[in-house]
């Protein structure tokens, strides 16, 4: 039975919740975006306190706001998993309990927000950078 037990547990997809990220809760401007992709849309850099492209998170919730106008808002969720072609921990948000949705992930260092997904972008993924205001 007890290695029943250990089988089933150790089988189960690995994302460990992790406690409010108090780097992620605030006011976030969009400042642009980088992709080696097939189909690259040319955004001109913004500097963070004049975008009209901007988030706020609070420690359970958050707002997306485009052009002033709320255009999405609700929870999101912490959680620590892996990415699948490096096995890299890092950490992914989930939003509105949706977790069957493509995997985002992101980062904050220098006051940058970067959310990127699992295809790295010299492979043709993409990052989507805001910074803090």
């Amino acid at each position: 039975m007890l290695v029943f037990v250990v089988i089933v547990i150790s089988s189960c997809e690995k994302q460990i919740a992790q406690p409010v990220n108090s780097a992620l809760v605030g006011k976030w401007g969009y400042t642009g975006n980088s992709c080696n992709c097939s189909t690259r849309e040319d955004v001109s850099p913004v500097s963070g306190s004049g975008s009209t492209d901007v988030l706020y998170f609070t420690p359970k919730s958050y707002y997306k706001y485009v052009n002033h106008q709320e255009v999405q808002s609700g929870t999101y969720e912490v959680v620590t998993d892996t990415l699948q072609y490096n096995h890299q921990a890092v950490t992914r948000i989930i939003y509105d309990d949706n977790t069957t949705a493509a995997k985002t992930f992101y980062r904050v260092v220098n006051n940058v927000l970067t959310f990127y997904n699992e295809v790295p972008v010299s492979s043709g993924g993409a990052e989507v950078y805001y910074t803090q205001q």
